[in-house]
């Protein structure tokens, strides 16, 4: 993830020797990615690099090249969640008492989306957002609790200083969503999920950029539900008050 400028024009045969391993090991591994084959995973990898590349406020041609990109932020983002992933964040939420949900501004939305699905599955969450929430969960966090932490630049400072001082205190499981690329809390996460990002999102002017974010929390919850309860469950009215559009 830290040299997709270059792994990205290397062949299969010359990534495999500057890693020493062989071709077979690599094909292998790229098929454990989630990935068909090399040529999958270089044409992601490229991409990728060409959308960190681009210019921050995204040029739509026209309504149906707009659809095209939001449906291909989503699709690329569920291609790359792996079942072993699912499979350690299912361990990780059996074994947690409570889920502290940690996000930056413009993620708020997505961490709010998180709060109602995990309660619908019957966990007690919480999402701090002001500054005394965020010094309370600090304080009343526990190594048995489960900290989902959503950014998608995956580098806010007030988002790392919190969960900073939560890991320096306590020692909670850490499952964090961000954006494709090295970062501080991907690489401080126990598991992380990518989500594809419109470039757009880091001049906070793209809402389609939660999307890919918001799939994901959607896949883990039904992966949950569908795994715990016996297969795929009716799904549940909004709470009353609500509107019905919005459904889990």
């Amino acid at each position: 993830m830290q040299n997709i400028h270059t792994v990205k024009d290397k062949s299969i045969r010359t990534l495999s020797h500057e890693c020493y391993v062989s071709t077979t090991t690599m094909i292998r591994f790229v098929r454990k990615l989630g990935f068909s084959g090399y040529s999958d995973f270089i044409n992601l990898l490229r991409l990728t690099d060409f959308s960190a590349a681009a210019p921050q406020t995204p040029q739509w041609d026209s309504r149906n090249e707009y659809l095209t990109g939001y449906v291909d932020m989503i699709v690329q983002t569920l291609r790359i969640v792996s079942e072993d992933k699912l499979t350690r964040f299912h361990e990780y939420l059996a074994r947690s008492s409570r889920i502290f949900l940690l996000s930056d501004e413009f993620c708020r939305e997505a961490a709010s989306y998180a709060l109602r699905l995990f309660t619908t599955l019957g966990f007690l969450v919480f999402a701090p957002a002001e500054p005394y929430e965020l010094r309370s969960a600090v304080r009343q966090i526990t190594g048995d609790d489960l900290l989902m932490v959503l950014s998608c630049t995956g580098q806010e400072k007030g988002v790392i200083n919190t969960m900073e001082r939560i890991l320096s205190e306590k020692r909670p499981t850490m499952v964090s969503i961000t954006g494709l690329g090295s970062n501080v809390i991907q690489n401080t996460s126990d598991l992380n999920f990518y989500a594809f990002t419109s470039p757009a999102f880091y001049m906070g002017s793209d809402i389609s950029s939660r999307a890919p974010m918001q799939a994901i929390l959607e896949v883990l919850v039904y992966s949950w539900a569908a795994r715990n309860q016996g297969g795929p469950q009716e799904i549940p009215t909004a709470p009353e008050g609500t509107d019905n559009s919005e459904r889990v």
